[in-house]
C-alpha cells in the first residue's frame, strides 16, 4: 500500500481547453487578469499550490495548469523557485520538484516548455499519445523548476548538449505524487544518460518528508540501505525504448550515479543555461521588440511571453524578477555546494 501526495481538481471543476489545447494560442482561463500572466511573480511552493486540470482527460486537449492560493495560474517552470523558501523567504536546503508523471504509472507527461503558462501535457508522437511500453515506471519522475539543459552547452566531461528541456529528477520515495504535485526534495546524486546523442541528467532525490529521508544523504547511502534501486533505475532508462523499435540507451561516466555533490554542480550549470535563457529573451525583446499580436478574445493581453528556441519564457517586465530569484536561488546552491563539499558527515547536517 502506498500514500499519494498532491491534489488534482475533482472532475466537476475540469474545464474545456479552447482553440485546441495544444498550440502555442492556447487560451488561459477567462477570468485571469492580463498581469497575471506568464511572469515571475512573488513566491510559490507546496504549500500554495494546487493542480487544475482542463481538457477531457486523456485526450491531447489535456492540460495540468498551476494554480495558487490566490487564484493565479503560475507556470511551474519559471514561477517556482529552484529551491523551496520558507515564510520568510528563506531557502530551507530542499529543492522543489514538480511530478509529471507519478510512479507505477505510464502516461508520458510532460511540462509544455513551448505553450504560455508551461502547462504539464501528454507528450505525443505522430500525432498518437505517448506511453512508456516497458510498462509502469518505478519512481515519481519528474523536473526542477528554474533549470534548462543548453544544447549549445557541451558539458567537459559528457562531450554532448543538453536535451533542450527542464533537468529530469527521479523522486525514490515510498509515496506515489500525483501528476503535477509539487514536493520538496533532498538531492542525493546524478546519473548522465545520452539520449540520440543529447546528455540527458537524471537527479536522484527523495521527498523530504518521506520515512527514508533521514536515513539518505548521499548516493553511498541509497547502495548501502536500498540495495538494487539505482541499478533497476538504469536499467529501466537503459531499455524503456526497446519496444519502440529503437536501440538501448548510453550513459556517460562509465555509466556511474555520482554523488551529491557533483550533482548540486550540475545543478548549478542548468540553473545558470536557465537565466541565460531567460535574460536572453529579454535582450533579445528589447533591441528587437515582438509584432504586435493580432487581436482576439482568447489572446487578449497574451503578450506577455514569447518563444525562444520554441521554448516559452518570460518577456521584458519580468526580467528584475529573473535577477531576483537568482540571488536566493544562488544563495542557497552555494550554501548546498559547500556542505557536501565538506564530506558525508556535513551532508548529513543538512536538509
Amino acid at each position: 500500500k502506498f500514500e499519494m501526495a498532491g491534489t488534482q481538481a475533482p472532475a466537476a471543476k475540469r474545464a474545456k481547453v479552447e482553440d485546441g489545447g495544444a498550440t502555442d494560442n492556447l487560451a488561459l482561463p477567462s477570468d485571469e487578469k492580463p498581469a497575471a500572466r506568464q511572469t515571475l511573480r512573488k513566491s510559490i511552493s507546496h504549500e500554495n499550490l494546487q493542480s487544475e486540470v482542463r481538457g477531457e482527460l486523456d485526450t491531447h486537449d489535456t492540460r495540468f495548469f498551476a494554480k495558487c492560493d490566490e487564484g493565479e495560474h503560475r507556470s511551474l517552470w519559471h514561477d517556482l523557485p529552484l529551491f523551496e523558501l520558507d515564510a520568510a523567504g528563506k531557502p530551507t536546503g530542499s529543492l522543489n520538484f514538480v511530478c509529471e508523471i507519478p510512479k507505477w504509472t505510464r502516461k508520458k507527461y510532460e511540462i509544455a516548455t513551448n505553450e504560455p503558462m508551461n502547462p504539464i501535457k501528454q507528450d505525443e508522437k505522430k500525432g498518437e499519445l505517448r506511453v512508456f511500453k516497458k510498462g509502469d515506471i518505478y519512481f515519481n519522475y519528474g523536473c526542477f523548476p528554474r533549470t534548462w539543459e543548453d544544447p549549445s552547452f557541451i558539458h567537459p566531461e559528457v562531450g554532448c548538449g543538453g536535451d533542450n528541456d527542464p533537468l529530469d529528477v527521479c523522486e525514490i520515495g515510498v509515496r506515489q505524487v500525483l501528476t503535477g504535485a509539487v514536493r520538496p526534495v533532498k538531492v542525493l546524486g546524478i546519473l548522465c544518460m545520452i539520449d540520440e546523442g543529447e546528455a540527458d541528467w537524471k537527479v536522484v532525490a527523495i521527498d523530504r518528508e518521506d520515512p527514508w529521508a533521514q536515513r539518505l544523504h548521499d548516493i553511498e547511502d541509497v547502495e548501502r540501505e536500498v540495495p538494487g534501486i539505482l541499478e533497476a533505475m538504469r536499467e529501466w532508462f537503459r531499455t524503456y525504448k526497446i519496444p519502440d523499435g529503437k536501440p538501448e540507451n548510453k550513459f556517460a561516466l562509465d555509466e556511474k550515479f555520482m554523488p551529491r555533490a557533483y550533482a548540486l554542480g550540475v545543478i548549478h550549470e542548468m540553473h545558470q543555461a536557465w537565466a541565460r535563457l531567460v535574460k536572453g529573451s529579454v535582450e533579445d525583446e528589447s533591441a528587437h521588440p515582438p509584432m504586435e499580436t493580432p487581436s482576439t478574445p482568447q489572446l487578449t493581453g497574451l503578450k506577455t511571453s514569447t518563444l525562444k528556441r520554441n521554448l516559452s519564457v518570460p518577456c521584458l517586465h519580468a526580467l528584475h524578477h529573473v535577477e531576483h530569484s537568482l540571488l536566493s536561488d544562488e544563495a542557497a546552491l552555494d550554501d548546498a555546494l559547500t556542505t557536501a563539499a565538506g564530506g558525508n558527515s556535513r551532508a548529513k547536517a543538512a536538509v
